[in-house]
């Protein structure tokens, strides 16, 4: 893989309570990661801002989807 030079290295895998396999996100290279009491993951990383030099420290916020009915 890159040695982990690349955000496409890293991935989260979500599971249930049960520890039954839900999803994976690619892609998610962050230096923090937390998860609020709603399932809310916020991390923080850097990412290339529009019009900045370079990339800029981040924030990033993933909201657990609902299943539907």
């Amino acid at each position: 893989m890159n040695n982990g030079a690349r955000a496409a290295d890293y991935r989260l895998d979500i599971y249930d309570p049960e520890g039954t396999y839900i999803t994976r996100t690619p892609g998610i290279a962050a230096g923090c990661m937390t998860v609020d009491p709603f399932r809310t993951v916020y991390t923080l990383n850097y990412a290339p801002i529009n019009g900045a030099p370079r990339v800029e420290p981040s924030a990033s916020q993933w909201i657990p989807s609902t299943p539907s009915a």
